[in-house]
């Protein structure tokens, strides 16, 4: 009814004029205020590394990633109790699984730091992806876990859990 001829133009005018002499607010709870105040403080002082997480994900979600050889694998994935030459030798069946998988960019807010993990910052990031289920076109979204190691991020698996 609304996008009739020049009804549309008329109820939007009506709209505006119902609210124009009243003020609007958004109310944003304090505790989600103070995680993005404490998430933008972050970046701000770890540009470096809130930018090589872009990068990263930009990387992982392109038909590059694929391609690469299996020893350069240990440079995207680490693994706990894992050494580099068993990352080499699965490398083709992990990278098929990894590929079969969407990856989008972070979320300022999927930075962590755990109180476990490979390094003495462990800094983990949950990289936002989904995976095709086996019927019909439907989704299945989770976070995949990537940690800061090296001077990089790295898919990681550490312990049973994932953050």
């Amino acid at each position: 009814m609304w996008l009739v001829g020049g009804n549309f133009i008329k109820k939007r005018w009506e709209m505006k004029q119902l609210f124009a002499d009243k003020p609007l607010a958004l109310h944003i709870p304090k505790k989600l205020s103070d995680a993005y105040t404490n998430a933008f403080a972050f970046a701000a002082a770890n540009s470096n590394i809130v930018a090589a997480a872009y990068e990263f994900v930009a990387f992982v979600s392109s038909s590059n990633f694929v391609t690469i050889s299996s020893n350069d694998l240990p440079d995207y994935v680490l693994q706990k109790n894992t050494t580099t030459n068993e990352i080499i030798a699965d490398a083709q069946e992990t990278i098929s699984e990894l590929r079969h998988q969407t990856y989008y960019p972070p979320s300022i807010l999927g930075f962590k730091y755990l109180e476990f993990g490979p390094s003495p910052t462990n800094l983990w990031l949950l990289v936002p992806c989904s995976s095709p289920l086996s019927y019909g076109d439907t989704k299945e979204w989770s976070p995949f876990p990537a940690v800061w190691h090296d001077g990089k991020w790295k898919f990681c698996m550490w312990l049973d859990w994932v953050p």
